[in-house]
């Protein structure tokens, strides 16, 4: 269910209770935002749409990978999680935009 994890973990530091928020949403994000830039960065995407189609779609492949090992192995050590997409992508976003910056500051820097 999209979202679920998400609200969950903003409920429970709320509540004073930070571990989900760390792992989860500080997790995906930052891992992600290094991703993107990285991708952007080597492959120099200019285009924002591309860029994030990217990162997510290497997003899903992971949890696919990680839903079709847990069945092949019968061990599900790792859930497969829409939630873990949403906040990968937004992470992408994140990389794409710190990414711009610095390339369009390192432009204006160059020019002048």
């Amino acid at each position: 269910m999209p979202f679920h994890s998400i609200l969950g973990n903003i409920y429970d530091a709320a509540h004073g209770m930070y571990q989900g928020v760390k792992v989860q949403l500080l997790g995906n994000i930052g891992l992600f935002l290094v991703v993107e830039f990285i991708l952007c960065w080597f492959f120099r995407l200019s285009s924002w749409k591309k860029a994030v189609a990217i990162g997510c779609s290497f997003s899903i492949a992971i949890e696919g990978v990680q839903g079709i090992l847990g069945m092949m192995l019968g061990v599900f050590y790792r859930s497969v999680d829409v939630d873990d997409i949403i906040l990968n992508t937004i992470g992408c976003i994140m990389g794409y935009g710190l990414y711009s910056m610095i390339t369009k500051n390192k432009k204006q820097s160059l020019e002048n």
